[in-house]
Protein backbone atom coordinates (compact mmCIF):
# COMPACT_ATOMS: atom_id res chain seq x y z
CA UNK A 1 0.00 0.00 0.00
CA UNK A 2 1.52 3.52 -1.25
CA UNK A 3 -0.30 5.64 1.14
CA UNK A 4 -3.49 7.62 1.40
CA UNK A 5 -7.04 6.78 2.86
CA UNK A 6 -9.47 3.52 2.34
CA UNK A 7 -8.34 -0.52 2.03
CA UNK A 8 -5.23 -1.45 0.09
CA UNK A 9 -6.36 -2.56 -3.83
CA UNK A 10 -4.57 -5.37 -5.37
CA UNK A 11 -5.00 -5.05 -9.41
CA UNK A 12 -8.71 -5.47 -9.74
CA UNK A 13 -9.17 -7.04 -6.08
CA UNK A 14 -10.22 -4.33 -3.36
CA UNK A 15 -10.15 -5.19 0.57
CA UNK A 16 -13.18 -5.07 2.22
CA UNK A 17 -14.12 -1.56 3.74
CA UNK A 18 -14.95 -3.03 7.24
CA UNK A 19 -15.50 -6.50 8.93
CA UNK A 20 -19.21 -6.41 8.20
CA UNK A 21 -18.10 -6.14 4.10
CA UNK A 22 -16.96 -9.65 4.74
CA UNK A 23 -19.97 -11.42 5.38
CA UNK A 24 -21.53 -9.37 2.45
CA UNK A 25 -18.83 -11.27 0.06
CA UNK A 26 -18.62 -14.49 2.07
CA UNK A 27 -19.42 -17.76 -0.15
CA UNK A 28 -22.30 -19.05 0.05
CA UNK A 29 -22.69 -23.05 2.05
CA UNK A 30 -21.57 -25.73 -0.92
CA UNK A 31 -24.23 -27.64 -2.85
CA UNK A 32 -25.37 -30.88 -1.53
CA UNK A 33 -23.74 -32.09 -4.96
CA UNK A 34 -20.28 -30.44 -4.25
CA UNK A 35 -20.25 -31.98 -0.58
CA UNK A 36 -20.91 -35.46 -1.55
CA UNK A 37 -18.15 -34.84 -4.44
CA UNK A 38 -15.70 -33.80 -1.80
CA UNK A 39 -16.84 -36.63 0.47
CA UNK A 40 -15.92 -38.99 -2.71
CA UNK A 41 -12.27 -37.22 -3.38
CA UNK A 42 -11.73 -37.65 0.19
CA UNK A 43 -11.98 -41.66 -0.18
CA UNK A 44 -9.72 -41.56 -2.83
CA UNK A 45 -7.45 -39.72 -1.18
CA UNK A 46 -7.77 -42.35 2.03
CA UNK A 47 -8.20 -45.21 0.13
CA UNK A 48 -4.82 -44.31 -1.99
CA UNK A 49 -3.18 -44.15 1.56
CA UNK A 50 -4.20 -47.62 2.58
CA UNK A 51 -7.03 -45.73 4.86
CA UNK A 52 -9.78 -48.13 3.43
CA UNK A 53 -11.77 -47.91 6.50
CA UNK A 54 -12.15 -44.40 6.17
CA UNK A 55 -12.72 -44.49 2.62
CA UNK A 56 -15.69 -46.73 3.18
CA UNK A 57 -17.09 -43.87 5.27
CA UNK A 58 -16.81 -41.16 3.63
CA UNK A 59 -18.13 -42.98 0.13
CA UNK A 60 -21.15 -43.84 2.07
CA UNK A 61 -21.02 -40.37 2.85
CA UNK A 62 -20.96 -38.92 -0.51
CA UNK A 63 -24.21 -41.70 -1.36
CA UNK A 64 -25.86 -40.34 2.12
CA UNK A 65 -26.01 -36.88 -0.12
CA UNK A 66 -26.45 -37.89 -3.73
CA UNK A 67 -27.69 -41.36 -3.91
CA UNK A 68 -27.38 -41.02 -7.60
CA UNK A 69 -23.28 -41.37 -7.98
CA UNK A 70 -22.26 -44.25 -9.71
CA UNK A 71 -18.75 -43.56 -9.34
CA UNK A 72 -19.05 -43.41 -5.50
CA UNK A 73 -21.01 -46.45 -5.39
CA UNK A 74 -18.92 -48.90 -7.62
CA UNK A 75 -16.17 -47.89 -5.25
CA UNK A 76 -17.39 -48.49 -2.28
CA UNK A 77 -18.64 -51.73 -3.54
CA UNK A 78 -14.57 -52.54 -4.84
CA UNK A 79 -13.57 -51.06 -1.22
CA UNK A 80 -16.00 -53.30 0.91
CA UNK A 81 -14.63 -56.14 -0.80
CA UNK A 82 -10.76 -55.49 0.01
CA UNK A 83 -11.36 -55.31 3.41
CA UNK A 84 -13.99 -58.01 3.79
CA UNK A 85 -16.77 -56.00 4.82
CA UNK A 86 -19.84 -57.92 4.04
CA UNK A 87 -22.42 -55.28 5.99
CA UNK A 88 -24.82 -54.18 2.90
CA UNK A 89 -23.12 -55.93 0.41
CA UNK A 90 -26.16 -57.48 -1.06
CA UNK A 91 -27.88 -54.09 -1.43
CA UNK A 92 -24.85 -52.72 -2.65
CA UNK A 93 -24.42 -55.13 -5.78
CA UNK A 94 -27.98 -54.89 -6.59
CA UNK A 95 -27.21 -51.10 -7.06
CA UNK A 96 -24.15 -51.50 -8.82
CA UNK A 97 -26.07 -53.43 -11.10
CA UNK A 98 -28.73 -50.85 -11.72
CA UNK A 99 -27.12 -48.35 -12.60
CA UNK A 100 -24.34 -50.43 -14.70
CA UNK A 101 -27.44 -51.34 -16.92
CA UNK A 102 -28.95 -47.85 -16.73
CA UNK A 103 -25.36 -46.24 -17.75
CA UNK A 104 -25.02 -48.84 -20.71
CA UNK A 105 -29.25 -48.09 -21.72
CA UNK A 106 -27.90 -44.39 -21.81
CA UNK A 107 -25.08 -44.50 -23.69
CA UNK A 108 -22.50 -43.77 -21.22
CA UNK A 109 -19.19 -45.09 -19.98
CA UNK A 110 -20.49 -46.83 -17.08
CA UNK A 111 -18.04 -45.60 -14.05
CA UNK A 112 -17.82 -49.63 -13.26
CA UNK A 113 -14.54 -50.70 -14.25
CA UNK A 114 -14.17 -53.93 -16.10
CA UNK A 115 -11.93 -55.89 -13.81
CA UNK A 116 -14.08 -54.98 -10.94
CA UNK A 117 -17.36 -56.28 -12.24
CA UNK A 118 -15.14 -59.96 -12.10
CA UNK A 119 -16.11 -59.12 -8.16
CA UNK A 120 -19.41 -58.41 -8.87
CA UNK A 121 -22.35 -61.15 -10.10
CA UNK A 122 -22.94 -59.89 -13.63
CA UNK A 123 -24.50 -62.20 -16.62
CA UNK A 124 -21.62 -62.92 -18.53
CA UNK A 125 -23.34 -60.78 -22.11
CA UNK A 126 -23.59 -57.63 -19.30
CA UNK A 127 -20.12 -58.15 -18.57
CA UNK A 128 -19.04 -58.02 -22.53
CA UNK A 129 -21.34 -54.90 -22.76
CA UNK A 130 -19.25 -52.90 -20.00
CA UNK A 131 -15.87 -54.06 -22.16
CA UNK A 132 -17.20 -52.61 -25.45
CA UNK A 133 -18.58 -49.51 -23.82
CA UNK A 134 -14.66 -48.58 -21.94
CA UNK A 135 -13.73 -50.09 -25.29
CA UNK A 136 -15.62 -47.49 -27.00
CA UNK A 137 -14.72 -44.72 -24.83
CA UNK A 138 -10.84 -45.83 -24.93
CA UNK A 139 -11.67 -45.34 -29.33
CA UNK A 140 -12.92 -41.81 -28.72
CA UNK A 141 -10.03 -40.30 -26.65
CA UNK A 142 -7.86 -42.25 -29.57
CA UNK A 143 -9.82 -39.99 -32.19
CA UNK A 144 -8.91 -37.25 -30.21
CA UNK A 145 -5.30 -37.70 -30.51
CA UNK A 146 -5.32 -39.08 -33.69
CA UNK A 147 -4.42 -34.91 -34.97
CA UNK A 148 -1.08 -35.08 -32.96
CA UNK A 149 0.65 -38.14 -34.68
CA UNK A 150 3.11 -37.52 -37.20
CA UNK A 151 1.66 -36.37 -40.61
CA UNK A 152 0.56 -39.08 -42.46
CA UNK A 153 -0.40 -41.49 -39.60
CA UNK A 154 1.53 -44.31 -37.87
CA UNK A 155 3.71 -46.61 -40.25
CA UNK A 156 3.85 -50.27 -39.77
CA UNK A 157 6.26 -52.38 -40.91
CA UNK A 158 5.05 -55.25 -43.45
CA UNK A 159 3.32 -58.10 -41.36
CA UNK A 160 5.94 -60.38 -43.17
CA UNK A 161 8.65 -58.34 -43.18
CA UNK A 162 10.42 -60.55 -40.09
CA UNK A 163 12.28 -63.56 -41.25
CA UNK A 164 12.89 -65.08 -38.01
CA UNK A 165 15.19 -66.71 -39.19
CA UNK A 166 18.65 -65.21 -37.39
CA UNK A 167 20.21 -65.95 -40.86
CA UNK A 168 22.41 -62.43 -41.99
CA UNK A 169 20.87 -59.85 -42.69
CA UNK A 170 17.31 -60.84 -41.62
CA UNK A 171 14.61 -59.05 -39.71
CA UNK A 172 13.92 -60.31 -36.43
CA UNK A 173 10.57 -60.40 -35.62
CA UNK A 174 10.52 -57.36 -33.04
CA UNK A 175 7.80 -57.81 -29.92
CA UNK A 176 6.88 -54.97 -27.76
CA UNK A 177 5.70 -55.11 -24.06
CA UNK A 178 3.46 -52.49 -22.94
CA UNK A 179 2.68 -52.20 -19.40
CA UNK A 180 2.56 -49.64 -16.21
CA UNK A 181 3.38 -52.43 -13.70
CA UNK A 182 7.24 -53.03 -14.42
CA UNK A 183 8.08 -52.30 -10.99
CA UNK A 184 7.36 -54.25 -7.53
CA UNK A 185 3.89 -55.75 -8.84
CA UNK A 186 2.44 -59.00 -9.39
CA UNK A 187 2.59 -58.69 -12.90
CA UNK A 188 6.79 -57.84 -13.14
CA UNK A 189 7.10 -60.86 -10.17
CA UNK A 190 5.41 -63.15 -13.11
CA UNK A 191 6.87 -61.99 -16.04
CA UNK A 192 10.65 -60.58 -14.71
CA UNK A 193 11.88 -64.03 -16.35
CA UNK A 194 9.87 -64.21 -19.55
CA UNK A 195 11.68 -61.13 -21.23
CA UNK A 196 15.55 -62.89 -21.29
CA UNK A 197 13.81 -66.18 -22.17
CA UNK A 198 12.99 -65.16 -26.23
CA UNK A 199 15.21 -66.09 -28.68
CA UNK A 200 17.65 -63.39 -29.90
CA UNK A 201 18.33 -64.97 -32.91
CA UNK A 202 14.67 -64.72 -33.97
CA UNK A 203 13.48 -61.81 -31.29
CA UNK A 204 14.06 -58.16 -30.64
CA UNK A 205 12.37 -57.81 -27.57
CA UNK A 206 11.09 -53.85 -26.24
CA UNK A 207 9.39 -53.45 -23.12
CA UNK A 208 7.50 -49.59 -23.13
CA UNK A 209 6.93 -48.30 -19.34
CA UNK A 210 4.14 -46.32 -18.78
CA UNK A 211 5.06 -45.55 -15.11
CA UNK A 212 8.44 -44.18 -13.79
CA UNK A 213 10.21 -46.28 -12.13
CA UNK A 214 10.55 -47.47 -8.41
CA UNK A 215 13.41 -48.09 -8.06
CA UNK A 216 12.72 -52.14 -7.37
CA UNK A 217 14.90 -55.16 -7.89
CA UNK A 218 11.93 -55.95 -10.00
CA UNK A 219 12.23 -53.25 -11.88
CA UNK A 220 15.94 -53.86 -12.26
CA UNK A 221 15.44 -57.18 -13.27
CA UNK A 222 13.04 -56.21 -15.98
CA UNK A 223 15.76 -53.03 -17.39
CA UNK A 224 18.43 -55.61 -17.60
CA UNK A 225 16.66 -58.38 -19.17
CA UNK A 226 14.81 -56.51 -22.10
CA UNK A 227 16.97 -55.76 -25.03
CA UNK A 228 15.82 -52.46 -25.32
CA UNK A 229 13.68 -50.70 -22.26
CA UNK A 230 11.99 -47.54 -22.61
CA UNK A 231 10.17 -45.30 -20.10
CA UNK A 232 7.64 -43.53 -21.67
CA UNK A 233 5.86 -42.61 -18.77
CA UNK A 234 6.47 -38.74 -19.34
CA UNK A 235 4.87 -38.83 -22.97
CA UNK A 236 1.50 -38.73 -24.17
CA UNK A 237 -0.27 -41.80 -25.45
CA UNK A 238 -0.22 -40.14 -29.53
CA UNK A 239 3.44 -40.02 -28.47
CA UNK A 240 4.07 -43.51 -27.45
CA UNK A 241 2.08 -44.84 -30.45
CA UNK A 242 4.76 -43.01 -32.41
CA UNK A 243 7.37 -44.35 -31.03
CA UNK A 244 6.17 -47.67 -31.16
CA UNK A 245 5.39 -47.78 -34.92
CA UNK A 246 9.25 -45.59 -35.63
CA UNK A 247 10.52 -48.40 -33.68
CA UNK A 248 9.12 -51.05 -36.39
CA UNK A 249 7.39 -53.21 -33.94
CA UNK A 250 5.71 -56.05 -35.84
CA UNK A 251 3.78 -57.38 -32.59
CA UNK A 252 2.51 -55.07 -29.36
CA UNK A 253 1.35 -56.97 -26.34
CA UNK A 254 -0.51 -54.84 -23.40
CA UNK A 255 0.14 -56.42 -20.25
CA UNK A 256 -2.83 -54.16 -18.71
CA UNK A 257 -5.94 -54.04 -20.25
CA UNK A 258 -7.99 -52.48 -18.08
CA UNK A 259 -6.39 -52.22 -15.10
CA UNK A 260 -4.54 -49.09 -13.05
CA UNK A 261 -2.33 -46.85 -15.20
CA UNK A 262 -3.52 -48.28 -18.58
CA UNK A 263 -3.38 -46.31 -21.55
CA UNK A 264 -6.20 -48.10 -23.52
CA UNK A 265 -6.45 -45.62 -26.09
CA UNK A 266 -3.11 -46.17 -27.27
CA UNK A 267 -3.15 -49.45 -28.08
CA UNK A 268 -7.04 -47.94 -29.75
CA UNK A 269 -4.48 -45.98 -32.26
CA UNK A 270 -2.77 -49.06 -33.50
CA UNK A 271 0.79 -48.85 -32.84
CA UNK A 272 1.91 -52.09 -34.76
CA UNK A 273 0.01 -54.61 -37.30
CA UNK A 274 -0.95 -57.08 -34.46
CA UNK A 275 -1.72 -56.18 -31.02
CA UNK A 276 -2.52 -59.27 -27.93
CA UNK A 277 -3.47 -58.57 -24.66
CA UNK A 278 -1.69 -60.94 -22.15
CA UNK A 279 -2.15 -61.79 -18.63
CA UNK A 280 -2.67 -58.62 -16.89
CA UNK A 281 -6.83 -58.74 -17.76
CA UNK A 282 -8.17 -62.18 -18.60
CA UNK A 283 -11.43 -60.63 -19.84
CA UNK A 284 -12.58 -58.70 -23.70
CA UNK A 285 -10.88 -56.14 -24.51
CA UNK A 286 -14.58 -55.04 -26.07
CA UNK A 287 -12.56 -53.37 -29.08
CA UNK A 288 -11.03 -54.46 -32.28
CA UNK A 289 -7.94 -52.94 -31.14
CA UNK A 290 -6.92 -56.03 -29.67
CA UNK A 291 -6.42 -58.58 -32.20
CA UNK A 292 -5.87 -61.45 -30.18
CA UNK A 293 -5.97 -62.66 -26.16
CA UNK A 294 -3.32 -64.94 -25.00
CA UNK A 295 -4.61 -66.56 -22.41
CA UNK A 296 -5.68 -70.55 -21.34
CA UNK A 297 -8.19 -72.68 -20.72
CA UNK A 298 -8.50 -71.91 -17.05
CA UNK A 299 -8.56 -68.45 -17.08
CA UNK A 300 -10.95 -68.63 -20.39
CA UNK A 301 -12.67 -71.66 -20.82
CA UNK A 302 -13.29 -72.43 -24.11
CA UNK A 303 -16.88 -72.64 -24.29
CA UNK A 304 -17.21 -69.10 -23.19
CA UNK A 305 -14.92 -67.75 -26.29
CA UNK A 306 -18.46 -66.14 -27.81
CA UNK A 307 -17.94 -63.34 -25.50
CA UNK A 308 -15.08 -62.51 -26.31
CA UNK A 309 -14.58 -59.41 -28.79
CA UNK A 310 -11.83 -60.66 -30.79
CA UNK A 311 -9.45 -63.94 -31.01
CA UNK A 312 -8.81 -66.16 -28.24
CA UNK A 313 -5.37 -67.42 -28.19
CA UNK A 314 -5.30 -70.64 -26.06
CA UNK A 315 -1.56 -71.32 -24.58
CA UNK A 316 -1.01 -74.56 -22.82
CA UNK A 317 -1.83 -74.56 -19.11
CA UNK A 318 0.08 -75.79 -16.71
CA UNK A 319 -2.38 -78.03 -15.19
CA UNK A 320 -2.43 -80.38 -18.57
CA UNK A 321 -1.63 -78.57 -22.01
CA UNK A 322 -4.60 -76.29 -22.18
CA UNK A 323 -7.47 -78.76 -20.81
CA UNK A 324 -9.74 -77.13 -18.31
CA UNK A 325 -9.64 -78.55 -14.79
CA UNK A 326 -12.08 -80.77 -13.85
Amino acid sequence: HSGGEGPPSFGSLKAPDSPRDLTATAPSAPSTEAQALAHYHAALAHQASGRVGAAVRHFRAALALQADFPAALCSLARAQSSICDWSSREATLVSVRASLVRQLDEGACPALQPFDAFAVPLELPLVLRLAQAHAAAAEAVAASLRPLLPPGGLCHPPRDAAAGSGAAGATRLRVGYVSADFGDHPLTHLTRGLFALHDRSRLEVFCYSLRQSDRSAPRAAVESAAEHFVDVSSSDSAAIAARIAADGIHVCVDLNGFTSGARTELFALRPSPLQVGMLGFPGSSGGAFLDYLATDAVASPPQLERLYSRGVCSLPSRRGRGAAPP
